[in-house]
């Protein structure tokens, strides 16, 4: 697999849209393709971040729930604090 349903993103893209009062955006195909194909990149960087934050064998190695919830908290607050910082640098 190397990519996520295209009906997933572009789903999510009319959703950033809306949240992004530009509730009328247009989009192509491959645009939609390509938001596919990324989004699959950053789940893949996503698991992999899990798997590096928690130790490969022994004692505490087996994955749970609450892993992967708190690795999710600290990768969402690292990209908010990302996209929140550069809002102004991609206006036209």
């Amino acid at each position: 697999m190397s990519r996520i349903l295209k009906k997933h993103a572009e789903a999510a893209l009319r959703q950033a849209a809306i949240k992004n009062n530009n509730k009328g955006r247009s989009m192509t195909a491959d645009a939609i393709t390509k938001t596919a194909e990324c989004s699959y990149k950053i789940v893949e960087l996503f698991c992999l971040f899990v798997e590096k934050s928690y130790p490969k064998t022994g004692r505490g190695s087996r994955l749970h729930e609450h892993h992967v919830e708190n690795t999710f908290n600290k990768m969402y607050i690292a990209m908010r604090e990302f996209i929140d910082i550069n809002e102004g640098d991609e206006e036209e």
